[in-house]
This record gives structure tokens, sequence and C-alpha cells, in this order.
């Protein structure tokens, strides 16, 4: 929401990476985000749009998408995060309640991120008022799943990129599919 004014005053002709021209799907989202300073590339000049993200790399994009970065010193927050690239964000996060982790005290930051758990936390970087779905918002999303209000929230504001009756909520986000849903 807050990026919106930063987005619309940005003009999107030129190419910034050199694996994302006009014709990708993503092409106007990864290039705002840059823009913005939100995500980079690769030393070669790729953004790799196509390339699954990991958690961190994920919740990385979500606590700078909504400007709220409070840099921590510390990590040790979860027993797999400690002095790492990603400690600040990810610690940041757990105190401000947008992740949880795993039962076992695990973050797991290099394991991929799947669907719904990117809407979880970019929904939740964002402070967005979720809405629980009264029926299955889509056909492999039914109403008392743990992510149904993040899917059905999502999906009331616009933010899905699906037009069917499938949500897929399990298939990995690419690093692309992630700047859009981050964008819209």
């Amino acid at each position: 929401v807050m990026l919106v004014s930063i987005f619309t005053q940005v003009v999107y002709a030129e190419e910034v990476f050199s694996d994302v021209d006009s014709g990708n799907e993503n092409f106007e989202a990864i290039n705002a985000l840059e823009a913005a300073e939100i995500v980079k590339g690769y030393d070669d000049g790729s953004f790799k749009p196509n390339q699954f993200l990991n958690r961190a790399e994920l919740l990385k994009m979500a606590v700078m998408g909504a400007d709220s970065f409070d840099y921590f010193e510390r990590g040790d927050c979860f027993k797999d995060v400690g002095y790492q690239w990603f400690a600040s964000y990810v610690c940041m996060a757990k105190s401000s309640w947008w992740v949880d982790g795993y039962g076992d005290g695990y973050f797991r930051p290099t394991t991929e991120v799947n669907k719904v758990e990117a809407l979880k936390m970019f929904l939740e970087a964002f402070e967005v008022e979720l809405v629980s779905p009264l029926n299955d918002p889509f056909v492999d999303v039914g109403r008392d799943a743990w992510f149904a209000k993040y899917v059905h929230s999502a999906n009331l504001m616009g933010l899905l990129s699906e037009s069917g009756v499938y949500h897929n909520p399990g298939n990995k986000m690419t690093r692309g599919e992630a700047a859009e849903l981050l964008y819209r």
C-alpha cells in the first residue's frame, strides 16, 4: 500500500536485468521493486525470475517491501538462525509475530517457500486484516485449512494471479512470482 506511490512514479520501459525483458509477465513488478531498492539482481546482471525462493529470501523481500526493517544486532531467534545474512530479517519478523517457525524450534531458512507460506509472510508484514472464508476459496483450498484466510484475503484484494478454480497452494514460489505478489 505504501509502495504504490513509489511504483507509479517509475517508468518501466527500460530493461534493468539481462534476463527480464519487456515480454516477461513480471517485468513491471521486478523493475519497480528494483527501483524501490527492495530486490537486487545477481553480479552477472541477471534476476533469475524463474528461480525458487527460500524462506529467508522471501522474508527479506517482505520486510523490505513493508518498509519496516529494524536492524537486530542479535540472532539466535530460532535454533537454525544464528548470525547469517538473514538473521536480522528473520528475528525482526519473529519479534513482530509475522513468523512462528516450526514446532521444533527451527525456522528452516533455506527451505524453498511455497505459495501459501509466501502469502502469510507478505500479508502479516503488511498487517492486512484477514477475512475467513465462508466457502472454499479454491477447489484445492478448503475453508478450514490454516492458510485459507490468507488465500481468501489475498484473492479479495486482487493480489492473486489465479483466475481458475485451483490455487495450487503447495507450489514453490519463484522470484518473479514473489515480485509480482509484492508489487500487487
